[in-house]
């Protein structure tokens, strides 16, 4: 039982680094091109690929605790962790684009882009996995 629960934390820091690694890629190439093209976009489009790659490793940290505690206790810590986690995705954006930083579109567009880099990184893995097993 005790190599299950090691071979699973394995797994789920490598899921996390992968997913780190390719958003930070991802990002930096986005942001590249953005700079050469148009470069007002860029800063915008970093800050919000930056956040969202935070935003899918808080993601993958809030259900990698959640899945290891008992179920009475991983229900109400998973609830209010993605709502803090929401909360505070929530302000910096407002505050960013509030305060006149950086502008909306290019914000939503990076940290869309970052939850379509973290979707693809995970659905790979899950299909590597599954044809191991089978």
């Amino acid at each position: 039982m005790a190599g299950n629960a090691v071979k699973t934390s394995t797994a789920a820091t490598s899921a996390a680094l992968k997913v780190g690694l390719l958003n930070a890629a991802v990002g930096l190439l986005g942001s590249g091109v953005l700079l050469v093209l148009k470069s007002s976009l860029a800063p915008g489009f970093a800050a919000g690929f930056m956040l969202g790659g935070v935003n899918a490793l808080l993601l993958l940290k809030i259900a990698r605790k959640g899945v290891g505690m008992p179920a009475d206790k991983a229900g109400r810590y998973v609830t209010v962790s993605y709502f803090v986690r929401f909360i505070l995705t929530a302000v910096i954006l407002a505050l960013l684009i509030y305060r006149g930083f950086l502008t909306p579109w290019p914000l939503l567009a990076g940290i869309t882009a970052s939850l379509f880099t973290t979707i693809g990184v995970l659905i790979g893995i899950a299909r590597k996995e599954a044809s191991q097993d089978a």
